[in-house]
């Protein structure tokens, strides 16, 4: 069984259990899928533990293996993101907020590409891989130290 049998047979698993989550259960669609997904991982799991020679976890990690996660996530999953997300977007709220949408997207597309192009010229020209990897780690250990409001002494 390939990547594309094992997709197909998970995403039947998902619309199946989609069903019985939102006829009986009446949970939302996201907790039902990571209630499938913690399912799947503890069964597999228990079939490795219980029935070793099986092989079910060796099995799993060699097909995972086989998988391409860049490409998947990239060349299938985001689309079907972006389309799930546009297709959920109200429009006319779009609409009223769509200079703030423009200036905020403008903002972080320049200084994203402001920060890898200078942290580039760093690794590239200046050859120092100790301020490349904190050329973007500091910034943003800054942030999320105000995002989180700092440590629990300074409060």
């Amino acid at each position: 069984m390939g990547p594309f049998h094992l997709s197909a047979i998970l995403l039947t698993l998902a619309a199946i259990f989609g069903f019985i989550s939102h006829r009986w259960m009446k949970l939302p669609g996201t907790i039902a899928l990571f209630f499938q997904g913690l399912a799947f991982a503890l069964l597999v799991s228990a079939v490795d533990v219980v029935a070793a020679s099986l092989g079910a976890g060796d099995w799993l990690r060699h097909l995972i293996g086989q998988i391409s996660l860049p490409a998947i996530l990239l060349d299938g999953i985001l689309s079907l993101l972006l389309y799930a997300a546009a297709v959920n977007e109200d429009l006319c709220a779009l609409l009223k907020r769509k200079w703030t949408v423009l200036a905020l997207a403008t903002v972080g597309v320049v200084l994203f590409t402001g920060l890898m192009g200078l942290e580039a010229t760093v690794v590239v020209a200046w050859n120092w891989p100790a301020l490349a990897a904190t050329a973007l780690a500091v910034p943003l250990a800054l942030a999320a130290r105000r995002l989180y409001g700092g440590s629990e002494e300074e409060r």
